[in-house]
């Protein structure tokens, strides 16, 4: 198989990407780098999801706060 073109690539979806993978797979061989950058990969998908997670709660106690300092200003207006 010759390389594809970069411009050839980004016009795959993410399904037809798997499907020439799977059909070139099976006449290639791989050393141990290959295993660690699937590795790598879970590990960094694992991470992207804490991080969202992560950020929503950020996300939600900063609303908290805001709202909680709004009551607080009014509070102390009316005061």
């Amino acid at each position: 198989m010759r390389a594809p073109k970069l411009s050839e690539l980004k016009k795959l979806s993410c399904d037809e990407l798997i499907q020439l993978y799977d059909e070139h797979s099976v006449n290639t061989l791989v050393g141990t780098g290959f295993l660690l950058d699937e590795i790598r990969s879970r590990s960094m998908e694992r991470l992207a999801s804490r991080m969202d997670k992560f950020t929503s709660g950020i996300f939600w106690m900063t609303l908290v706060v805001t709202l909680m300092t709004i009551v607080n200003v009014v509070l102390f207006v009316i005061d």
